[in-house]
């Protein structure tokens, strides 16, 4: 069961997050000079969009359910 669940939340996972027009072009800016810092505020903000959409949808949707539903 867990394999399955690691399988199976990896593929949900494998897409890619859309950030807003702001940050995309914010992060652009600083990657013309590159430092340790020039993805921090990409970072901060996919974190926030995975914890308020990406993690709640997931527990929704028929994959989990369905893995939780054979777990019973």
């Amino acid at each position: 069961l867990f394999l399955s669940l690691s399988f199976s939340l990896a593929l949900f996972l494998s897409s890619q997050v859309n950030l807003d027009s702001k940050t995309r072009d914010l992060t652009t800016q600083l990657l013309q000079a590159p430092s340790h810092t020039s993805l921090s505020h990409a970072q901060k903000r996919i974190y926030s969009l995975l914890d308020t959409d990406c993690y709640p949808r997931f527990l929704q949707s028929t994959i989990y359910l369905t893995l939780l539903g054979q777990a019973d």
